[in-house]
């Protein structure tokens, strides 16, 4: 036991010794230094791309728009920046900070960096987006950065580009966007065909079943989601998804279809038919005037009166229409929903109209209301606004002005 003893005492010293010198070699530099090192990397990573870096980019914390590409290439202090939505190029400065770790932040304006952020009458937080990120690291290669939304927390990748023009890749990624456009899609997993599929609003959604009913259990099922952004040769989703014990990061498009890599997830278009509309339904607005978002219910039917339209809103704002259902027109073809405007209806013992208004001036236009329609899914997304009238003189039917204006109408039905 002595013998032990003695030994541990000869080689503490040696010990305490080691790890002073290997304290001091770690810590040869202050936190500010390893830091202003760190930045000075990821400066010259970013300024070393000769064609820039593909950026994939999710606005708000859920990713409820989607994703959408820009090209970024970095010199000398500048970033020059390309938006798929605007096919054209900005320049502006950039700067790497230390702010709670380090940031890479576009601190002056540009409209494109900027357009997910910028506020405006109707939207004052913008679309949600980011122009600060937190640097989280990169790959072992240096091909990709990670970075993260200081507003969004979404966790983005910049991708070294390889292409050498940023338009003719837009171009790409839309010829793609237009390749898959339909208002229904049939999807197979394995051979077996799911039991619903969305590619909505650059989100894919489906539902599988896992377990089949019997006389006193219900069927159990699974149910995905996620958004993507679209690449010049398929769908990239945000973050990879297990289905089945299989990882997957994106579909590829061909032949007509979007195939995952190892082939057991097929989408191919389907037919819409107005059967796939009828239904109870959920949906969320946002008020022009308060800026916050607003839900209720409604319900579309078949209509009672095919000289007006092929279907019907009976319900609107968890309200029944009476008097008079608000009518449309379903366009399998072209997967829309229309409504002519204004088309005066009772609420209660109120009297509305649903009609269209001008997104600059705020003022009920001329116009029909064209609903973008997928399975049990509405969305309006047009430049102009989604109107709720309640101005109109019960006797004589006269305008009398707007009552209520709301923009980025999205419905779902209820228990899809």
């Amino acid at each position: 036991m002595k013998r032990l003893v003695y030994i541990f005492l000869l080689a503490f010293p040696l010990l305490v010794t080691s790890c002073l010198i290997e304290e001091k070699e770690v810590f040869d530099k202050t936190p500010a230094e390893r830091m202003d090192a760190f930045l000075t990397e990821y400066k010259t990573l970013l300024e070393s791309s000769e064609n820039g870096w593909l950026f994939e980019y999710y606005p708000q914390k859920d990713q409820a728009y989607g994703g959408y590409n820009y090209i970024l290439q970095f010199k000398d202090g500048y970033v020059t920046a390309w938006l798929e939505l605007t096919d054209k190029e900005e320049k502006s400065t950039y700067k790497m900070t230390p702010d709670d770790g380090p940031v890479l932040s576009f601190d002056t304006y540009n409209a494109n960096l900027h357009y997910f952020a910028e506020a405006s009458p109707s939207q004052y937080q913008g679309l949600q987006g980011d122009y600060e990120y937190n640097i989280l690291g990169k790959s072992e290669d240096g091909s990709e950065i990670y970075v993260k939304g200081r507003k969004s927390g979404n966790t983005l990748t910049m991708r070294k580009f390889t292409g050498e023009d940023p338009v003719a890749y837009f171009a790409a990624c839309n010829e793609v966007y237009e390749a898959v456009a339909a208002a229904k899609y049939d999807m197979t997993l394995d051979n077996v065909p799911t039991l619903s599929c969305s590619l909505s609003n650059m989100t894919f959604t489906f539902t599988v079943e896992t377990k089949p009913a019997t006389e006193l259990v219900p069927a159990e099922v699974a149910a995905y989601s996620v958004a993507y952004c679209y690449t010049d040769t398929g769908i990239r989703f945000y973050e990879p998804i297990e289905v089945n014990g299989v990882t997957y990061e994106g579909l590829t498009y061909q032949d007509g279809a979007l195939v995952s890599e190892d082939g057991k997830i097929v989408i191919v278009k389907g037919k819409l038919v107005i059967e796939d509309l009828v239904g109870a339904y959920s949906f969320t607005a946002i008020s022009l005037a308060s800026g916050s978002k607003v839900s209720g219910s409604m319900v579309l039917e078949l209509s009672d009166n095919p000289e007006k339209g092929n279907m019907m809103f009976t319900t609107m704002f968890d309200t029944p229409c009476t008097v008079s259902s608000i009518y449309a027109n379903f366009d399998a073809t072209a997967g829309t929903l229309t409504v002519e405007t204004p088309q005066p209806y009772y609420l209660g013992s109120y009297l509305y109209a649903f009609a269209k208004g001008s997104s600059s001036t705020g003022a009920r236009v001329d116009g029909p209301v064209v609903f973008t329609a997928n399975v049990g899914e509405l969305s309006f997304n047009d430049s102009n606004y989604c109107i709720l009238d309640g101005a109109f003189d019960p006797q004589s039917g006269a305008y009398l002005g707007a009552f209520e204006f709301y923009y980025g109408f999205t419905a779902k039905r209820v228990g899809q």
